[in-house]
C-alpha cells in the first residue's frame, strides 16, 4: 500500500547506531522491511480468476420441477454466488423472470431484477418465509442473516442450491429441515430450471393470491416508511 522509504521512516529505523540495543532493534527492524518487500519488484498475474462452476443435474431440476408444482406458496431468495458467473447475467435475468416465482435478493444478487420487476420484493421477507410452503435458497445460507433457519416455515420444502457443499447443510437440523441439497452453480441451475417448461406446471391462477398477499404486504411496509 506505501513505498518503500515512507515504511521504513515510519519504522523508526536509525543510522548509524552506536549503542548495542540500538543495532539489534535496527537489525529487526530492517529486517521485518526486507521480509516485507522481498517480492516488491516482481511482477505477478493480476487478472481475475476463473471461478470452477458445477452444472446442475437433470434429475435435481426434474425433482425441484415436482416440488413447484405441488406448491402454491412458493418463495426464492437469491444470494450473492448469482453473480460468479456474470458473463451471462442476461440470460440469467430472463431465466427468473420465466421461472415466475417472487424473489428476494440479498448481496450482490440486488440488482439482477430491474426495480419494476413484478417478482422483485424487498420488505416483510421474514413474514413471507414463515408463510411460503417451498423455499428456494439459491445462493443462500442460512446463517444469521436467515436467523440460522429459524425464520423459515418449518413446514415448508426446503431446497439449497449452492457451490459448497459445507454451505447447504448450515444449522440443517437444528433449527430449519432441509427437503433436498443441490451442489451446483446456482446461476446455472436457474436457467436449466427454467428451461425445464416449469411454467407448464406453474399457472399464475395457482398462485395470483400468494403475489397479491406479499404485494399487499410490500405496499403497506411502504406506507409506514413513508410516513414516518
Amino acid at each position: 500500500l506505501y513505498p518503500f522509504d515512507i515504511v521504513k521512516n515510519q519504522m523508526g529505523i536509525k543510522e548509524n547506531c552506536k549503542r548495542f540495543w540500538d543495532r539489534i532493534i535496527n537489525f529487526y527492524l530492517r529486517w521485518a522491511l526486507c521480509r516485507l518487500f522481498q517480492d516488491a519488484e516482481l511482477e505477478f498475474d493480476c487478472s481475475p480468476l476463473t471461478p470452477h462452476l458445477t452444472e446442475t443435474r437433470i434429475a435435481d431440476v426434474e425433482l425441484v420441477k415436482q416440488m413447484l408444482a405441488r406448491s402454491s406458496r412458493p418463495l426464492m431468495l437469491l444470494g450473492s454466488q448469482l453473480m460468479a458467473n456474470f458473463e451471462n447475467i442476461h440470460q440469467l435475468k430472463g431465466a427468473i423472470e420465466l421461472i415466475g416465482i417472487p424473489c428476494y435478493c440479498s448481496g450482490m444478487s440486488r440488482g439482477v431484477l430491474s426495480d419494476d420487476s413484478e417478482l422483485l420484493f424487498r420488505h416483510k421477507r421474514r413474514e413471507a418465509l414463515k408463510q411460503a410452503d417451498f423455499i428456494l435458497l439459491v445462493g443462500a445460507v442460512c446463517d444469521f442473516r436467515l436467523n440460522y433457519g429459524k425464520s423459515l416455515n418449518p413446514m415448508a420444502d426446503v431446497v439449497v442450491v449452492n457451490r459448497g457443499k459445507n454451505q447447504i447443510k448450515m444449522n440443517a437440523g437444528w433449527f430449519w429441515k432441509l427437503s433436498h441439497g443441490i451442489c451446483a452453480d446456482p446461476s446455472d441451475f436457474l436457467i436449466k430450471l427454467s428451461l425445464a417448461n416449469v411454467n407448464d406446471s406453474l399457472k399464475e391462477s395457482r398462485f395470483s393470491g400468494w403475489m397479491k398477499i406479499l404485494r399487499d404486504q410490500e405496499n403497506l411496509q411502504e406506507l409506514e416508511i413513508m410516513y414516518k
